[in-house]
C-alpha cells in the first residue's frame, strides 16, 4: 500500500489574506470598550497566536479586565463578517489542484476558531481541502501541534511524508513540535527577516516556488 503524502497549511497569511476582515473585527470590538482603533499594519503584527491573544494585545493595559467581553464581541462580529473582504493568495487554488493530481493529501490547521476554519475552507476552497482543523475555545493553540498530528493520524501520513506550510514564526515552531519539516512563505503576516531570524530552513515567495519545494520534499 502506498504511503500517504500530506501537506498541512496554516490558514491566515498562508492560504487566505484575512487581514482586512480581522482588522475590522478588532476595531469593532475595541469601539465597544472605548479603546483605540488600529491600522491593518498594526493588526498584522499581532496575528499568529489565536483570537484571545490578538484581542489581549489590542486592549490597553488598563482595559485588560474587559478581555472576555471584547473577545466575545470580536468573535460574534467576525463570525458574521469573515467573508467580507477575505481572498485567496495568488495561485493557491491551482497549487492545491496540482497537489491532489499528484496524489497528495491536503490539510489546514489554524489557531482560528474551528468553525471559522471550516467555513472559510468550505466556501473558498470547496473540494480542495481534505482535512480542516481549528481551535476550540479554551483549547490548545499552536505551536502545540495537536491539529497537525490529528490530520496526520486521520490521513495515515507519517512524519517522513508530511510537510507543514506557514507564514509565521509560530508555524516554524509548530512544525518542529510535530517533528515535520516546515516551508515558510513570506507573503503573509511575518516578513522574510523575521522568518530568517527564527531559523526558517526554506522560504518561498510565490505559489510556484512553494509547489516546487513541496514536490521536491514529497517525491524524495
Amino acid at each position: 500500500m502506498a504511503q500517504t503524502k500530506l501537506v498541512v497549511f496554516d490558514l491566515d497569511g498562508t492560504l487566505f489574506n484575512t487581514l482586512a476582515d480581522l482588522t475590522n473585527a478588532v476595531n469593532y470590538a475595541m469601539s465597544t470598550v472605548q479603546a483605540r482603533q488600529f491600522e491593518q499594519s498594526e493588526v498584522r503584527r499581532m496575528i499568529g497566536n489565536g483570537a484571545e491573544i490578538l484581542i489581549s494585545r489590542a486592549l490597553p493595559y488598563d482595559k485588560q479586565h474587559l478581555l472576555d467581553e471584547a473577545y466575545n464581541t470580536y468573535s460574534n462580529y467576525y463570525d458574521n463578517h469573515l467573508l467580507d473582504n477575505t481572498t485567496l493568495y495568488d495561485g493557491i487554488p491551482q497549487l492545491l489542484d496540482v497537489l491532489h493530481s499528484n496524489g497528495i493529501t491536503v490539510g489546514v490547521f489554524s489557531n482560528k476558531a474551528d468553525k471559522q476554519v471550516k467555513l472559510l475552507c468550505d466556501t473558498l476552497l470547496s473540494g480542495k481541502v481534505d482535512y480542516a482543523v481549528g481551535r476550540q475555545k479554551g483549547g490548545a493553540r499552536k505551536p502545540d501541534p495537536f491539529g497537525l498530528l490529528d490530520i496526520m493520524q486521520r490521513s495515515g501520513a507519517d512524519s517522513k511524508h508530511t510537510v507543514f506550510v506557514g507564514d509565521s514564526t509560530v508555524d516554524i515552531d509548530t512544525a518542529a513540535n510535530g517533528n515535520v519539516p516546515c516551508i515558510s512563505v513570506d507573503w503573509g503576516y511575518n516578513d522574510h527577516h523575521q522568518l530568517v531570524e527564527h531559523g526558517a530552513n526554506i522560504i518561498v515567495s510565490n505559489a510556484h516556488q512553494l509547489l516546487e519545494a513541496l514536490l521536491q520534499y514529497l517525491h524524495n
